[in-house]
Parts: structure tokens; C-alpha cells; sequence
């Protein structure tokens, strides 16, 4: 491998003939590149690859160019006896769990299920988990795919109060604490706010699931 600076630019030309690589293979390596020489813990590669090259196996990795206050990169690759320029962005990225395999609706998670991926430091929010510890014990509200971002909206706690089932309602004033009989009108886990009937009173009331038979409600009983 030679090094050449050229003005703002690095140019870097690989002799490695001997092994060929799929167009993952060569962003990775790439990114790989990047992290070492701009002292990035963590950079993702995104190619305008053709379909051409999208299922070739063959592809060996000529020269890569890149600015060093730019995140525009160039490579020059070949694939079956044909060379290609290929143009891209690199982005800085952060490590965040992802799972491993798919999960389905209403499958609870847990620690073998979970991986790292890497993801766009730029478009991380907190409605994204980062602790897969987070969310260990939750399960899925629908079908979870793999090396995808996990949502808090996309889990629940499992349903420990089913629809229909009696339950005590536990109303709390001050240093007096009420109890009577309720019907949940909802499913919910352990901290979920459902809707609740006051069995005496009729009423319609809402609740935070303190256990599998008590509610946390408010108002007038």
C-alpha cells in the first residue's frame, strides 16, 4: 500500500490482487481506511455501486481518494477484467444494538437476541434505543427485523393484566389509600396506563399498572 498526498486530497493505491471481494467487503474496508487515517472510532460508507457490481465477487480495490475536510470519497475498483470509479459520502457513525434475527409480534427479548450496528451519528435521536439493556424483558408490538434501529414505540412490557379481568382499583389520597373492584377494558405490562370500569360505581377511570392485580387510579371513586 503507497500512501501519495496531493493537495487537500489522500490518495491511497492498494496492491492486493490476490483476493476479491463483494462490495460489502470493500466498504468495510474502506471505512476501515477512514476510521485509521482521520481518527474516527467509527465511519459508515455509503457507494453509488451499480447492479453490476451489487452481486459481483470478483471486485478488487484499486485506489481510494478522499478530502481530507470533505466527506466525499472516490474509489477505483475492477470486476471482471472492467475498471469502475466508483463516488460516495462517509459519515460518522456511533454503535447501537440491533437484533440478530427476526423477532415477532408479541416475542419477548432478551440478551442472545442482540448485536451491534453501526449508525449515522447525524440521525441518532432518543427514539432510538442505545442500552440494549433498555429493553431486555420487553416484547415486540410487531414483527422486529435484524441490523435495524429499535424503537421504544415498537415494544410493550409483557401483558401481565389481560382484557376483561377483574382487578383491584387502589386509589390513593394523601395517607388514606381506597380500594374497590374494576374491570380492565384494556391489556397492559407493568407501568402501562389503561382504561378501567369502577365496578360499583360504573365509572369509567385510568390506571397505572402497579402489578397483576393492582391499579394505580385517580379521581373519585
Amino acid at each position: 500500500m503507497k500512501y501519495i498526498p496531493h493537495l487537500f486530497f489522500i490518495i491511497i493505491f492498494h496492491y492486493c490482487f490476490a483476493f476479491a471481494h463483494t462490495i460489502t467487503e470493500i466498504k468495510e474496508m474502506v471505512e476501515e481506511e477512514l476510521e485509521r487515517e482521520k481518527f474516527i472510532d467509527h465511519i459508515i460508507v455509503r457507494l453509488n455501486a451499480g447492479s453490476h457490481l451489487k452481486n459481483a465477487k470478483d471486485i478488487e480495490l484499486l485506489a481510494t481518494e478522499y478530502e481530507l475536510n470533505s466527506n466525499k470519497i472516490k474509489l477505483l475498483v475492477t470486476s471482471e477484467g472492467h475498471e469502475y470509479s466508483l463516488e460516495g459520502i462517509s459519515t460518522e457513525a456511533i454503535i447501537i444494538p440491533t437484533l440478530t434475527r427476526k423477532v415477532n409480534k408479541g416475542e419477548l427479548l432478551n440478551e442472545d437476541m442482540f448485536g451491534e450496528t453501526k449508525y449515522p451519528k447525524d440521525k441518532l435521536s432518543r427514539l432510538i434505543i442505545q442500552d440494549a439493556k433498555e429493553v431486555i424483558g420487553k416484547s415486540a408490538k410487531k414483527t422486529l427485523h435484524p441490523n435495524k434501529p429499535i424503537r421504544p414505540s415498537e415494544l410493550m412490557s409483557p401483558t401481565i393484566i389481560n382484557k376483561g379481568q377483574k382487578v383491584t382499583l387502589q386509589f390513593n389520597k394523601t395517607a388514606l389509600i381506597i380500594e374497590t373492584l374494576g374491570v380492565a377494558l384494556e391489556a397492559g405490562g407493568l407501568g402501562d396506563i389503561i382504561k378501567l370500569k369502577n365496578i360499583d360505581s360504573g365509572k369509567l377511570v385510568i390506571g397505572k399498572i402497579k402489578n397483576a392485580q393492582v391499579v394505580e387510579v385517580g379521581g373519585k371513586t
